[in-house]
């Protein structure tokens, strides 16, 4: 990746990269002071999005942590909220933890906001169907916990684009601490099954080896609201989320309910995820109906999250299908050779009492 030391967001970060080092939280060498651009590959820009969140060290402890910086006064609101008992000690709270606020003396107009540093919530890929299921049931969970809590999120991106280079291609990702105990590089996410030195690989588990929680992140459009009494009936002045396919963007409506909003955009991440893949992996057919009944044209016609939820954990699985590996059902080779390993790991987690579908503690 080319160099290019003269953005505007990689200045604003190296300006403040002492003060941030004061506050307790060291960047990568490229965004301090003095940088001069080395050879190393694990020293290429990035910065996610338009350069509004980036990797930084807690110095306290060596924790990776993300730093956003954000001038949307509401969304370090709503964030602060569900980071606040009695909402923060939920088991179904979506909210990324808020480590701190911090607020730069120069630019008091902004504020940085200090979490987990997440990964995409599919990175590594799902080993089994039961894995996928337990994202789909942690994922609905949250959603109904929001509106649960007035909140709509407003902001639900699908997987379109290029998202295995983006991982903040969704807003619901993975919090990688218990499946990576000695951590990963977070510089570059293509680079991001290595260690945090840059040498060799990282030390991973699977899902099912150790249970992991997916958290919602991007606040910047959540607001809350008097929650409908029935579908599609809230009416508020209509913001465009990430997903540029939802029906209300595409037929251009001013007004409309953001429950059913943040609805379709919840089907649609399954859809894109699940559903299509049904053409590609074995065991994942049975979400297809509750998906089409979210991503229904008329946000009246879509059900509330919570008959989402109430549908979902009726949908009956065994636990030998919820074992099943997630092959592509065209790739013969690849299912020829990933089975041996599969049927290892598989005795492997019989034999300790692996939960089919491996919910965090």
């Amino acid at each position: 990746m080319s160099d290019h030391s003269s953005l505007p967001a990689e200045v604003w970060w190296r300006e403040h990269s002492q003060w941030l080092h004061e506050r307790g939280y060291l960047l990568r060498p490229r965004f301090r002071a003095g940088w001069k651009t080395p050879s190393n590959r694990e020293e290429s820009l990035w910065l996610w999005g338009k350069g509004d969140v980036i990797d930084a060290v807690r110095t306290s402890d060596g924790t990776a942590v993300a730093l956003k910086r954000t001038v949307t006064v509401r969304e370090t609101e709503v964030m602060q909220l569900l980071n606040t008992e009695p909402l923060a000690s939920s088991p179904d709270n979506p909210c990324v933890p808020l480590y701190e606020v911090l607020n730069p003396p120069d630019a008091p107009d902004r504020s940085i906001l200090v979490m987990p540093f997440l990964r995409q919530f599919d990175s590594p890929p799902f080993r089994t169907i039961g894995e996928v299921m337990e994202f789909c049931r942690q994922a609905l969970y949250g959603l109904r916990f929001l509106h649960t809590h007035n909140i709509a999120h407003r902001q639900v991106i699908s997987l379109r684009g290029n998202f295995c280079l983006d991982p903040h291609a969704s807003n619901i990702m993975l919090d990688p601490r218990q499946m990576y105990p000695h951590g990963f590089y977070t510089g570059y996410p293509g680079h991001d099954y290595r260690r945090p030195s840059f040498k060799g690989h990282a030390e991973v588990y699977t899902r099912t080896q150790r249970p992991s929680k997916y958290f919602w992140i991007d606040y910047g459009l959540a607001d809350t609201f008097e929650f409908p009494s029935l579908p599609g009936t809230l009416l508020v002045p209509y913001v465009r989320g990430g997903d540029r396919d939802i029906p209300e963007t595409l037929q251009g409506v001013t007004h409309a309910d953001p429950f059913a909003s943040d609805v379709w955009w919840m089907g649609s991440i399954i859809k894109e995820l699940i559903e299509v893949s049904v053409q590609k992996y074995h065991g994942l057919d049975m979400l297809s109906e509750l998906v089409d009944a979210m991503c229904r044209e008329k946000p009246e016609d879509r059900p509330t999250i919570a008959t989402v939820v109430g549908q979902f954990d009726v949908i009956g699985c065994s636990s030998w299908r919820l074992r099943q590996m997630t092959a592509r059902k065209k790739d013969v080779l690849g299912r020829t050779r990933a089975f041996p390993a599969f049927i290892f790991h598989t005795l492997g987690y019989l034999i300790t009492g692996k939960s089919a579908m491996p919910r965090p503690q």
